[in-house]
């Protein structure tokens, strides 16, 4: 069970996906502080996940409540908490060594 932060955790994004696309569908729940969506190594896409931070707890979970499973662009995204204090940056690195692991494993 993931605990309330202002920190966000989007995930099945369309790979066209801009930042300004993201931030225009957060903003609505309120003053975002933060957003990082990674880039493939090739830099053209995103690697289908992003981070948001709000300034406000309230906003985030009102956000991830009512954008779980909210169909943005072509698919049907995912918003959870994102795990622990880290900073956007970090919570990206830990991604992208998990998904390395996967792909090591299978």
């Amino acid at each position: 069970m993931s605990t309330r932060s202002r920190h966000l955790y989007v995930h099945h994004l369309p790979p066209q996906t801009t930042e300004e696309a993201l931030r225009n569908l957060f903003i609505p729940y309120g003053e975002i502080s933060d957003l990082h969506i990674p880039l493939r190594v090739s830099g053209r896409e995103n690697r289908g996940y992003a981070f948001v931070s709000f300034e406000e707890i309230d906003d985030a979970d009102h956000a991830r409540i009512n954008l779980d499973k909210a169909q943005f662009s072509d698919t049907v995204i995912r918003v959870t908490w994102a795990a622990g204090r880290r900073s956007l940056a970090e919570h990206a690195v830990q991604h992208d060594q998990v998904q390395e692991e996967d792909m090591s494993a299978g």
